[in-house]
């Protein structure tokens, strides 16, 4: 049999490593700033709406005016998920 030989943990993740210290849970560091308190109340407004989109068949009469307005189709909701959120604040979901 050989012998296999132990390997030693000299990667990124090795006990004590600074890298990365110097900006971990900071609140001032730039890819902390982006979370503001008011998005969790967003968040839940986002998923709370729930809006069908309804198209009309409009009548006219001769000069323009509207005559008759009758619902054609009744679109669902748009579903919503947190990838639309993000885009919809500005930031990425990740």
């Amino acid at each position: 049999m050989s012998e296999q030989k132990k390997k030693t943990n000299s990667g990124q993740f090795q006990q004590g490593n600074p890298i990365g210290k110097e900006t971990r849970f900071k609140k001032n560091h730039t890819l902390s700033v982006k979370y503001k308190d008011e998005f969790c109340e967003m968040l839940i407004e986002y998923f709370r709406e729930q809006e069908s989109k309804v198209i009309y068949e409009e009548e006219y009469y001769k000069d323009g005016t509207l005559k008759a307005r009758k619902p054609k189709f009744i679109l669902p909701p748009k579903y919503p998920t947190f990838e639309a959120f993000a885009v919809s604040i500005g930031v990425t979901s990740r």
